[in-house]
């Protein structure tokens, strides 16, 4: 089990440095769909957005549900 774990998440994390992406440009509000330079981000209605409140750094960040 544990070998297979590490066949499957070390090309995962190897790769995640060039996932970085930042929401700065993005419109500030609910997210449905948005395109960024790490991919797609989809969420159902009411479970993502784009808000200046809880940032860390930046201006804007992306605050998920749950």
């Amino acid at each position: 089990m544990t070998r297979l774990l590490t066949c499957l998440l070390l090309p995962a994390l190897a790769g995640a440095a060039d996932l970085k992406t930042g929401f700065e440009k993005a419109p500030a509000g609910e997210i449905r769909q948005l395109h960024t330079a790490a991919g797609l981000w989809r969420a159902e209605a009411g479970h993502a957005e784009v808000t200046a409140k809880y940032h860390y750094t930046g201006k804007r960040c992306l605050r998920i549900f749950g």
